[in-house]
Parts: C-alpha cells; sequence; structure tokens
C-alpha cells in the first residue's frame, strides 16, 4: 500500500511512520510537511493508494487538499487526523474514509489501516481484466 502522510509537524510524521511499521501492512511511505508539496508529488501522477493528512496545517489545510484531490480526480482514500472534531463534518464533503483524532491511539490507526487493506484486497479480487 503507498501512503502519504501530510502534517506540518514532523514529529506527528515520524510518530504516524512507527505506528504503520509497528502493523503487518506491506506499505511504503512519503510524507511531507506542506500540504501544496503533497498536491504537487500526487500531481506528478505517484500512485498513492491513501493519503493521511493532518487538518489544521498553515498556508493550506487538509480538507483543502482533499477537496483539490477530489477535484483532479483522485479516487484514492483520505483519511484524516487532528486535533479537533470540529471537522468531521466537512471530511465526508471529500468522501474521507476515516476521521483520526490526536493523539493518535495506536489501535485506531491499526484498524484503520487494516481497514483500508482489506478494501484493498477485495477491490483486487472483485475484477478480472481479459486482454483479446
Amino acid at each position: 500500500m503507498n501512503i502519504l502522510i501530510c502534517d506540518d509537524k514532523q514529529t506527528e510524521i515520524d510518530k504516524f511512520i512507527k505506528l504503520i511499521g509497528g502493523s503487518s501492512i506491506n506499505a511504503q511511505t512519503v510524507s511531507f510537511n506542506n500540504g501544496y508539496e503533497a498536491l504537487d508529488y500526487i500531481h506528478t501522477g505517484a500512485v498513492v493508494d491513501v493519503c493521511f493528512l493532518d487538518i489544521v496545517m498553515p498556508q493550506i489545510s487538509g480538507i483543502d487538499v482533499a477537496q483539490q484531490l477530489r477535484e483532479a480526480g483522485y479516487a484514492g482514500d483520505i483519511v484524516f487526523f487532528t486535533t479537533s472534531n470540529e471537522y468531521a463534518s466537512e471530511s465526508y464533503g471529500v468522501s474521507a474514509f476515516a476521521y483520526l483524532l490526536k493523539p493518535l491511539i495506536p489501535d485506531a490507526v491499526r484498524s484503520t489501516l487494516y481497514k483500508l487493506d482489506e478494501k484493498r484486497k477485495k477491490n483486487d479480487t472483485e475484477s478480472l481484466l481479459i486482454k483479446s
């Protein structure tokens, strides 16, 4: 699973990467401290299965990043992680997969990762491409 993490605080990114590493999920991560850099990365054509976005960031919020991704056709999953429930209703507008509160609870992160992994496995087995 290709995971993009965007948070303006490097310590939060480091904690999140450690939680991912402690799971049994086969994941490759890339991280950014700025939403614009994350957008640029995805717009280059990078394969990103899920974006974990902090909401409260300077310059551009995680909600705005998600809106721009959806407008550009990004069909991957989006998970928000933030310190406040205040933005939960806005997350529905961009079809967020999950909304996690900081400080991140390891079991909640692992549960979300496992659900994402199961969704990907199910989607991979539901279709068959035959070239003729």
